[in-house]
């Protein structure tokens, strides 16, 4: 059994997905032959960086990048003009390049771009599409859908509606998304994380980490920063240098927030152990953020054992409800959100297991679904 993982995306790449792609295909590596095919696309932040060593995985898989026109003329157009030339030449290459393997057997194509369904099920009866999201136009891939091996849904709301559009409930599992429990189990304590990384020792430390798109809420809990007096001290780690710039000047007034940006993957955990509270402050106003999230933040701050302030909408209860140390606050209100930072008892520790929630877990039961 081999499975080719596709994925139109830089590698490696400072977007979620980098990671999640990495680590499930080291994850699906472990029970067959797995190949990830990228396409080749400029990146001036990481074109040097190994991919096996920026996410910490091990080289149990193939990365085969195949040509796609991606010339520094085109990435200057408007981003969804970009996006779709791009795509055009990347999706003419992977036919080419499926075309010449149509003699290997028992081969699954495994791909999260539903806009490549219609072509890669001409190579494969075995074609099995992970839903983050649903497009506008759900209509015109019902077809599609119907005619994959198998779907996996990160929430049981995608799932739900991918069934109220016409698709058998029993070709979706519903497989939210995982963490690397080991790479966030640290040795060191609070305060040598803090000391490595330059934190105050004597501040109640909150932690964001992740992107600064607006649905992503991190605007909110800057804004919470006024009501906080002195004593809190608001770090926030991730984003692309356009976004993160962009955060400072909207906050360059709030005394007590920290805007670090992006940060090597590896350095995460060192943020998280360091943290009193670590929060998820999702938007209600964007449909991904409400119904089709499944952040990894939230399995990663899980190992930490320390309280978790989230949005109070359905994406983020779907999986705190398992979970005891979970504290919700009403999403795009910053001063409903001080407010339950403020009740927290930051010295509370929470037991939680994550075992069904590792990369490999994860793997094996898709596998398992996909053979069943």
């Amino acid at each position: 059994m081999k499975i080719i993982y596709i994925a139109n995306i830089r590698i490696p790449t400072e977007k979620a997905h980098g990671i999640q792609i990495m680590k499930m295909c080291e994850a699906f590596s472990r029970q067959c032959s797995v190949e990830l095919i990228v396409p080749t696309k400029k990146d001036v932040l990481n074109a040097n960086k190994d991919p096996y060593s920026y996410y910490k995985v091990k080289k149990s898989f193939m990365v085969k990048k195949i040509w796609s026109l991606d010339p520094y003329w085109l990435m200057k157009l408007p981003q969804g003009i970009y996006i779709k030339f791009q795509s055009v030449f990347f999706v003419a290459s992977l036919c080419i390049y499926l075309l010449l393997r149509r003699k290997d057997r028992d081969i699954i194509l495994y791909t999260r771009d539903e806009y490549l369904l219609p072509f890669i099920q001409f190579f494969s009866k075995k074609v099995i599409w992970e839903a983050h999201t649903l497009p506008k136009n759900k209509k015109w891939y019902i077809k599609y859908w119907n005619r994959c091996h198998a779907i996996v849904a990160i929430t049981e709301i995608l799932k739900n509606e991918l069934v109220e559009n016409g698709i058998e409930k029993d070709k979706i599992i519903i497989a939210r998304d995982g963490v690397d429990i080991k790479s966030f189990s640290m040795p060191m304590n609070k305060n040598e994380c803090r000391k490595k990384i330059g934190l105050p020792e004597n501040k109640k430390i909150i932690i964001y980490t992740g992107h600064l798109y607006d649905w992503k809420g991190a605007q909110t809990l800057a804004d919470a920063s006024v009501y906080l007096d002195e004593s809190y001290h608001i770090v926030f780690v991730g984003g692309t240098k356009y976004d993160a710039d962009k955060f400072i000047q909207a906050n360059i007034n709030k005394s007590n927030i920290s805007i670090i940006g992006h940060i090597a993957y590896s350095e995460i955990p060192y943020y998280i152990i360091a943290s009193d509270a670590l929060i998820i402050p999702n938007s209600a106003k964007n449909k991904i953020s409400v119904s089709y999230t499944s952040p990894l933040k939230f399995f990663e701050y899980l190992t930490s054992r320390k309280p978790i302030i989230a949005s109070d909408i359905p994406s983020l209860h779907e999986i705190g409800e398992k979970f005891k140390g979970i504290f919700y606050f009403k999403a795009d209100d910053p001063k409903n959100l001080s407010e339950i930072i403020k009740t927290l008892d930051m010295n509370a520790t929470y037991m939680r297991d994550l075992r069904e929630y590792s990369w490999e877990k994860r793997a094996e039961n898709i596998i398992k679904f996909i053979y069943k």
